[in-house]
Order: structure tokens, then sequence, then C-alpha cells
């Protein structure tokens, strides 16, 4: 009886053939493992702000990192702290762009076609009427596998590639936040909606999409003026203004 696809480690060594059908989730987890030390690992493709599903990483090592960076751009600078929510993000991850990815960073032949094999023949059922209506999968992480935070901090590292000197972003899972500066309202303004536009385009790219009314903004004033803070007489006279695509962001 066929059991099913086999595969070796890219080394080929350390694993002998893998039936998909007979492993158990363990085999599964350190299978991956190896190819996630051989392929992410080597190649840097989980960028160090992705702070979900890494180790020595938590949701505290997470807050701490961007109350810092926030600490150290507010000498001479407004700030404002974007928390970005991203519509269904888990199901949205699209099969169809992971693979152009893995193409992208010419990925082990080994590993496509175990990811392909995995995620294969997948279906949902719901009830219609008097009888159960079946449709194929072709999107998410599949719920509860052991390969769904890999999958998902490689899809989603193409956003935090996006980080250089003037934006700083930050992931916990898909959680996603953006740390930007200003000498003055007007220009951060202007400069966290122009990144909100670039960002929605990028997400855009794989097929991910933002939850506009489920994203906040939080300004923080800069400490150029700390006498005139004390005497209240430095508060902004209204808070930045920022949009998603003509959409406003909540403040």
């Amino acid at each position: 009886m066929d059991q099913g696809p086999t595969f070796i480690s890219r080394t080929g060594q350390g694993f002998s053939a893998l039936s998909l059908k007979s492993t158990s989730c363990q085999d599964l987890l350190e299978f991956w493992r190896v190819l996630d030390m051989e392929t992410f690992s080597d190649h840097s493709l989980v960028h160090p702000h992705q702070f979900r599903f890494r180790e020595l990483s938590n949701c505290e090592v997470a807050v701490n990192h961007f109350v810092t960076k926030i600490k150290a751009s507010r000498e001479g600078c407004h700030v404002a702290l974007v928390s970005v929510d991203i519509r269904a993000a888990f199901d949205s991850l699209d099969w169809v762009v992971l693979f152009k990815l893995f193409d992208k960073y010419n990925f082990p032949y080994n590993i496509r076609s175990f990811v392909y094999s995995y995620l294969k023949n997948r279906t949902v059922s719901f009830p219609v009427l008097n009888e159960f209506v079946s449709k194929e999968v072709c999107r998410g992480c599949p719920q509860g596998s052991v390969l769904a935070p890999h999958l998902w901090n490689f899809y989603f590292n193409e956003i935090l590639l996006l980080n250089n000197d003037r934006w700083f972003l930050q992931a916990y899972a898909d959680d996603l936040a953006l740390v930007m500066s200003a000498s003055s309202r007007k220009l951060l303004e202007s400069s966290v909606t122009n990144f909100l536009d670039l960002l929605f385009d990028k997400l855009k790219e794989l097929n991910l999409f933002t939850a506009s009314g489920k994203t906040l903004a939080f300004v923080f004033r800069g400490t150029q003026n700390k006498n005139k803070q004390k005497r209240g007489l430095a508060t902004l006279q209204r808070p930045p203004y920022s949009k998603f695509k003509e959409e406003p962001s909540r403040r």
C-alpha cells in the first residue's frame, strides 16, 4: 500500500524515509526543527523584530523592546506608536504567495515538497440546508499545526524587512507595532500617513489586509520642552491624524 511521499533532510543525514500518513506530530516537529535550523536560521529569514514563536522571546521582552525605542526616540522629537490590526491574519496566509516566497529565497526542494504535501487535499465542510458541502482550502495556517508558527514567521518576514532608520516595525506573531518620530506634529502626521500607505500596499502583496477600525495610534510628546511641559504649555493643539488609504486610524 502506498504510504505517501517520502523525504530526507537536505544533508541526507539524520532522517530515514518519512511518511506523512504514518508519522507522529513529534516526528514532524523534529523534522521541521532541523529544516528550520538549516534554512531559516542560516539565511536569516525570520527578522529579529519578530518576538513570537522564537526561543528566548516573550510578550514582556517584546514590550520592553519597543518601550526602549520610544523613550530613545522622544529626545527632541514627538513619537507616534501605531498598533496595526491585520484582519483574520492566520486564516489569510495565502499558500500560492507562500510558495512564491519559497522560490524567491531558493528554498531546498525537499522543504517545498514537504510543505506542499502537508497542506494539500485539505477541505472544510459546512451544512447547507440538509446536506454538507465541502470546499478545498487554499489559505491559512493549519490550526494546531506544529508547522504553523514557522510558516507564519517566514511569511510575515516580508513586512518586517521594511524596517529602516526612518521607521521601526516590531511584531508579536500577527500583532504589528509601528514607531515613528518627527520634530513637529505636522511632519509626524505626514510621515505616519505616508508609511501606512506603503505598509498597506506591501500587505496587499501578501493578500493581507488591515482592519482600520481596530488600528490604534498613540502620540508621545518630545522631551525638548520639559520646562514648558511642566507648566502645561507644550501640549499639542490636536493629536496627529493618520489614515490607511483614506480611512482614519483610531486615536
